[in-house]
């Protein structure tokens, strides 16, 4: 799901891979997988340096996994989310965006 075209930097084929991913799970009907689709859409994003779009859909990805009762699987977006504080220069939040996943991690 875009692993191999993202790891080369390849962003344009990796996001045409998760929006097809993105796609299919939309016609299963599977919240899950579209909350990892999003989480990975976030990832490549904050890469190429779109913190907003990366933002919106890390935190789509959290709704999701909150939704569908996911609690440990919540964890990851709010990672995401620090990642994105700190390339925005926001080191207090993204703290604290770890310390809440990694108590979940900890439960």
């Amino acid at each position: 799901m875009g692993d191999a075209a993202s790891a080369e930097g390849d962003f344009k084929t990796a996001t045409e891979e998760v929006r097809q991913a993105h796609c299919q799970f939309e016609r299963l009907n599977d919240p899950d997988g579209r909350a990892l689709v999003a989480l990975k859409l976030a990832s490549i994003w904050v890469q190429q340096g779109q913190s907003a779009a990366a933002r919106r859909l890390a935190h789509e990805s959290l709704r999701l996994f909150d939704e569908t009762g996911q609690r440990t699987a919540r964890a990851y977006p709010l990672l995401t989310l620090a990642e994105i504080e700190i390339v925005d220069g926001q080191d207090e939040a993204a703290e604290a965006l770890i310390q809440e996943a990694m108590q979940i991690f900890t439960e």
